[in-house]
């Protein structure tokens, strides 16, 4: 019988498409802030008239769905994402499984993220006068976040291939 699982490496550092989609797991995440493309933000710089009350529409939008879901079901999610983690990191550090440390450095850091973009929503949320360039400065602030987060995140797995390629380096020489 066939078996697929033999076709696909799974030392996952080391493989090309491991890196392409940690690249574009953060492309995504940092290209919308809670909802808002970053675009949409530039557009409104320049043409603050014509885009300004679109990007406060949506923002105001996005933060409203963000808080309703998270205040609906944020326990929820809350212990889904603390078990997920936690079963990544047991399986990753505990057991040495080198796919659930490459799972664990990308998903502990989207998970900070989307904590992050909850919080940016009540803030929107709760903020009387977030509308125009505060709300945009505050949105590509946390853009920004969002970006060294993701920062954080190449670097870990960046180390986890230097550390798993010295690893087998050693192993191989007598």
């Amino acid at each position: 019988m066939f078996d697929i699982l033999e076709h696909i490496d799974l030392t996952s550092f080391t493989t090309l498409w491991y890196w392409i989609f940690l690249c574009l797991t953060w492309n995504s995440v940092t290209h919308r802030t809670m909802g808002v493309p970053f675009d949409m933000i530039i557009r409104a710089d320049g043409d603050e008239a014509r885009f300004g009350a679109d990007l406060d529409a949506l923002a105001h939008a996005q933060a409203h769905r963000l808080t309703y879901m998270f205040g609906r079901f944020g326990v929820v999610l809350i212990g889904v994402a603390a078990f997920v983690v936690g079963a990544l990191a047991a399986a990753a550090f505990v057991l040495g499984i080198q796919l659930a440390q490459a799972m664990f450095v990308v998903a502990l850091p989207v998970i900070i993220v989307w904590a992050n973009e909850v919080r940016l929503a009540y803030i929107v949320r709760r903020g009387a006068g977030l509308y125009g360039t505060t709300l945009r400065r505050r949105i590509v602030r946390f853009r920004f976040y969002h970006q060294l987060i993701g920062l954080w995140s190449l670097v870990m797995a960046a180390l986890g291939t230097s550390y798993y390629a010295f690893a087998m380096m050693s192993r191989t020489v007598p």
